[in-house]
């Protein structure tokens, strides 16, 4: 499995990949790899492929590993240029975002966007730093992000977009998908949206305080 550790000091963050090749079945073997290696002098290195020294030796606040995965990939549509959501007859697309500035740090981030009306678009975070949106960050961080990539990036007003989370990692694109569609049902509806087995959770439209 492949990991990605998120090493916080104060208000800098520190990201650092690790591969296969290392071998971990666990994020808590990653993590004891990580951080016996600042404890010792304050330098980490991965194998020869990647090393960090952090000027604190074990002062770091916090370390978060979190499991890296590879693009998910949507079915028989092709994705949206970063930075752009095209409109026209497509029933959703997806929009990669790189190097959105975040907590002190670039985010890339990977998003399907579901065309729920010719005037209202539903976005899913799918991949965050290159692993899955789910379990990353906070809830509340994950929100705040799309709401910021939604009016900065994308230039969504406020009624014109959900965001929507979903319960899980995404692995199946299609599942996904048909996860959006049940839920924009509903909502056009004027039911209450209640699948059977997750629970969807949205946040809407949204302005950032001065």
């Amino acid at each position: 499995m492949k990991f990605q550790a998120i090493i916080c000091v104060g208000a800098r963050a520190y990201t650092v990949n690790l591969g296969e090749d290392l071998q971990f079945k666990h994020a808590l073997d990653a993590l004891k790899f990580i951080r016996e290696g600042l404890l010792t002098d304050g330098v980490f290195s991965n194998d020869g492929k990647e090393a960090l020294e952090i000027n604190c030796l074990d002062k770091y606040d916090s370390i978060r590993v979190v499991e890296w995965v590879d693009m998910p990939q949507l079915p028989a549509v092709e994705p949206a240029e970063a930075d752009q959501v095209t409109e026209g007859a497509k029933e959703y697309a997806l929009a990669n975002i790189a190097g959105f500035n975040y907590l002190a740090q670039p985010m890339d981030v990977s998003l399907l966007v579901y065309y729920a009306s010719n005037d209202h678009k539903v976005l899913m975070p799918s991949v965050i730093n290159g692993s899955h949106a789910h379990g990353y960050m906070s809830e509340k961080n994950v929100v705040e992000l799309m709401h910021k990539i939604a009016q900065q990036r994308l230039q969504l007003t406020p009624d014109g977009y959900t965001v929507l989370l979903y319960p899980g990692p995404i692995t199946d694109m299609e599942d996904a998908i048909e996860y959006l569609r049940e839920w924009a049902t509903y909502r056009d509806s004027g039911y209450v949206f209640a699948p059977k087995r997750k629970n969807a959770k949205a946040f809407h439209g949204w302005n950032e305080k001065e």
